[in-house]
């Protein structure tokens, strides 16, 4: 399978200005207004201001970043950091493509937009943080897409498991869980403990929700919990109300992890000590701009490329990229900076969203 290639040049185009959008759409602007306002801390749920531990250096002082990340989160809700045009460049795969990798035998992954990654290990068939346009909700407002993927919910394989890696909006969609439990009534949904109830209110019949350290088991895979640097903030003022995890799958043949969102920390020289070498590891590598106000909560390029190496990985893959609207860097900036602070292709990988990757057998 093709791998999108070492990125030319780091300058992204601007969005179309505000002016143009007014002058052609009036209605468009005040109905995104209306968004900033009532839902502006909820679509920067993965921005959210945070006083629950030590200051970060790298951050501004309190005061400031409150301040800036106001600003910050009208800008997500109003679509201000939309870049469509530069997603329609060569950033999705075409349908016909996709649906083909979907027929790909054996262990493989296919990404599906921002940490939404179907992966297929051992005979287990995963899904991770499902985000698919199945409708609006109130509950579950989503921010502003700078690309859909060209394959839909209903042409998914049959799912053994959906994997959550915590509850923020961009994460934990309901209407999407709604309709994947109604699909495949036998999937099981695997999330972290407390956020239990979006899962039954989904109407999953077998909801796991292990506390961090514990072990579910999905038929030949087991999956255990590690701590993130981040959390859950699934509220409209965007306060800490939950965990978020770091998952260890591992089959009889590989061992995997999957780090949906996360901050870099100890915790990942730790999970490296204890459990690697990793074959796969699917690290978070975009909205980490602007670093002075999200630098506790989101990896940079060079973070995720840090991860990657104390995970002793042997292959890893960019996620939580070139989809939502949430930060202020060109589009393909995240892929970029990441193939350049690794080793290239030999360890670092970033796919075209809807693209497979078929994972070649351990020792090959």
């Amino acid at each position: 399978m093709r791998t999108w290639p070492r990125l030319q040049s780091r300058l992204g185009r601007a969005p179309p200005s505000v002016s143009g959008r007014v002058a052609r759409r009036p209605w468009c602007v005040l109905r995104r207004l209306m968004t900033a306002a009532l839902f502006g801390p909820a679509l920067a749920g993965c921005h959210a201001v945070t006083t629950d531990g030590p200051h970060h250096p790298a951050l501004l002082p309190p005061g400031l970043r409150s301040a800036g990340l106001a600003l910050h989160h009208l800008n997500i809700a109003s679509g201000l950091y939309v870049r469509r045009a530069e997603a329609g460049d060569g950033l999705v795969m075409s349908r016909q493509e996709a649906l083909a990798g979907l027929t790909t035998r054996g262990d493989s992954l296919t990404w599906l937009g921002h940490s939404t990654v179907l992966l297929r290990l051992g005979g287990v068939t995963i899904l991770t943080d499902p985000v698919f346009p199945v409708g609006f909700s109130l509950e579950s407002p989503l921010p502003h897409r700078h690309a859909l993927a060209p394959i839909g919910l209903d042409d998914l394989p049959p799912i053994d498991v959906v994997l959550l890696s915590h509850g923020d909006y961009d994460h934990l969609h309901s209407p999407t869980l709604k309709a994947l439990a109604t699909r495949f009534p036998k999937a099981r949904i695997v999330l972290p403990d407390g956020l239990e109830s979006h899962g039954e209110k989904a109407g999953f019949t077998t909801v796991e929700h292990p506390p961090v350290g514990e072990t579910v088991v999905a038929g030949g895979a087991r999956i255990t919990a590690f701590p993130a640097v981040h959390g859950t903030r699934r509220n409209l003022l965007a306060k800490l109300d939950g965990e978020a995890y770091v998952w260890d799958i591992r089959t009889a043949a590989r061992a995997a992890l999957f780090v949906g969102d996360s901050a870099h920390g100890p915790i990942f020289g730790e999970i490296g000590r204890r459990g690697g070498p990793y074959d796969l590891a699917l690290v978070p590598i975009g909205a980490f701009e602007p670093s002075p106000l999200v630098a506790d909560m989101h990896s940079t390029p060079e973070d995720a490329a840090l991860i990657l190496a104390e995970l002793r990985a042997t292959l890893g893959i960019g996620i939580h990229w070139g989809t939502f609207a949430l930060s202020p860097e060109p589009l393909r900036d995240p892929a970029d900076r990441f193939l350049a602070a690794s080793d290239g292709n030999r360890r670092a990988r970033v796919l075209k969203i809807g693209e497979t990757l078929r994972l070649e057998p351990r020792g090959n």
